[in-house]
C-alpha cells in the first residue's frame, strides 16, 4: 500500500504542492505534508489558506549559519520522518534546499523520489545560486521527473535521463492560481494588513509590484536595482508596492536605501491570498522571482526579470517577461518604457505554463506508478 511523504519548506513550494496533496487526498490516497521549517510563517499562511494539516519538523528558529548548516539541520529533520514511518515515495518540488535534502534522505533510505517542477535549466551553476545546482543533483536520484514544459523535458533528454520516467504536465503554480481565484479575497483581512491608508492609496492610484531577494542580486547588483527604483519613482505618478523578504541582507539595505522616496511603499512579506490580490491589482511586476514569472501569465500580466538568464525561458518567449538585469540604468529605462506603454495589447500567446490542471496529471501518473 501507497504512504506518501510530501515535503517542503518555503512558501513558493507550499503553493506549487498545495493541489498535489489535495489531489492525492482527494483520490484516497494516503500522504502525508511534512514541512521542514525553512520557512515559518510564511509558509504556514499557504498552508492555512489551502486547508491543509501538516507534519511540522524540527524548528530552525536559530538561524542557521550558512547553507551548509541548513542542509545539516534540514537533512536530520526529514530522516527521521523517512526512516521512522515508512513511506514508499517522497515527493519534492524543484530547487530549494529542503527538496534537496529530502530527495537524498529517501535515496540514501532506498525510497523512491518523484520530482515535481523538474527539468528547468538556466546553465550556469551560479545562477540562480544555489537552486540551479540543487535541482540538478535532485535529477540524478529521482525516480520520476514532473516537467512543467516541453523545454524543461528536452533538457533531462539531454542530460540521458530515462525518458520513460519523464512526464510533461504543466506547471502546478497554475493549478494554485486556479484554486485561489475560487476563494474570495477577504477586503478586510487585505486592507488589515496592507494598513488602511496604503489599501486606500493604491486602489486609488496605479501600481507595479516589485519583489527582490536572490543571493545572487544581494550587495552592489541590489543597491543598483535600489537606484534605478528611486529614478523611476521619481519621473513618473506609478506607485511601487514592494513586499519585503525577510533576509536581513534584503530588508536592512532596501529600508537604508527606499524608505525615503514617497511612492515606494516598503511592507513586510505579503500572505499568499494579499499577494495574489497585489498581483491581480498591479500595472505590472519586476522582480527576481522564479514563482512571479510562471504566476504572472495566469493574471495576464507582464514581468520585468531581474536577472540576467532564467530557467523559465518560455515566459520570455511568450513575451510576458522580459530579461533586464541589474544594471542602474538599464532597469529604469525598462520600467519606464513598460510604465509608458502599458496600454499597448497584451501577447496573444496562451499561459506558457499549462492549463492549472498539472497536479491531476501527477496523480494520475502516482497512481499508476
Amino acid at each position: 500500500m501507497k504512504k506518501i511523504l510530501i515535503v517542503a519548506g518555503t512558501r513558493p513550494e507550499a503553493i506549487k504542492l498545495a493541489p498535489v496533496y489535495l489531489g492525492l487526498k482527494k483520490r484516497g490516497i494516503n500522504v502525508n505534508y511534512l514541512h521542514t521549517g525553512q520557512h515559518a510563517e510564511l509558509h504556514d499562511q499557504v498552508m492555512d489558506f489551502f486547508g491543509i494539516d501538516f507534519l511540522k519538523g524540527q524548528s530552525l528558529s536559530q538561524k542557521p549559519r550558512d547553507l551548509s548548516d541548513l542542509c545539516s539541520k534540514l537533512t536530520s529533520t526529514i530522516n527521521n520522518h523517512v526512516k521512522d514511518d515508512r513511506y514508499t515515495h517522497v515527493i519534492v518540488q524543484g530547487d530549494t534546499a529542503s527538496a534537496f535534502c529530502a530527495a537524498n534522505v529517501a535515496f540514501f533510505n532506498k525510497v523512491p523520489v518523484f520530482h515535481v517542477e523538474a527539468g528547468l535549466r538556466s546553465g550556469s551553476v551560479g545562477e540562480p545560486f544555489p537552486e540551479e545546482a540543487l535541482r540538478r543533483m535532485i535529477s540524478v536520484t529521482a525516480e520520476a521527473h514532473f516537467c512543467p514544459t516541453l523545454g524543461a523535458y528536452e533538457n533531462l533528454i539531454n542530460e540521458r535521463i530515462d525518458r520513460k520516467k519523464i512526464y510533461i504536465t504543466g506547471n502546478t503554480v497554475v493549478d494554485a492560481v486556479r484554486l485561489a481565484k475560487e476563494i474570495n479575497t477577504n477586503k478586510i483581512a487585505l486592507s488589515s494588513e496592507l494598513g488602511k491608508d496604503l489599501f486606500s492609496t493604491l486602489s486609488l492610484n496605479s501600481f507595479i509590484l516589485v519583489t527582490i531577494h536572490r543571493r545572487e542580486n544581494h550587495g552592489a547588483r541590489l543597491d543598483q536595482i535600489c537606484d534605478a527604483l528611486i529614478s523611476f519613482s521619481r519621473q513618473s505618478d506609478t506607485h511601487v508596492l514592494c513586499p519585503v523578504h525577510p533576509n536581513p541582507e534584503v530588508r536592512i539595505r532596501l529600508t537604508e536605501k527606499l524608505s525615503f522616496e514617497d511612492k515606494i511603499h516598503l511592507i513586510p512579506a505579503l500572505s499568499y491570498p494579499s499577494m495574489m490580490w497585489a498581483i491581480k491589482s498591479c500595472k505590472f511586476i519586476v522582480s527576481d522571482s522564479g514563482g512571479l514569472q510562471e504566476e504572472a501569465p495566469s493574471f495576464q500580466k507582464r514581468i520585468l526579470i531581474l536577472r540576467d538568464q532564467t530557467e523559465r525561458p518560455e515566459v520570455v518567449t511568450a513575451g510576458w517577461g522580459e530579461l533586464i538585469g541589474t544594471n542602474t540604468d538599464k532597469v529604469a529605462n525598462a520600467i519606464c518604457k513598460l510604465d509608458k506603454g502599458f496600454t499597448r495589447a497584451l501577447p496573444a500567446s496562451a499561459n506558457p505554463f499549462g492549463d492549472g490542471f498539472a497536479s491531476d496529471m501527477i496523480c494520475e501518473v502516482l497512481m499508476k506508478l
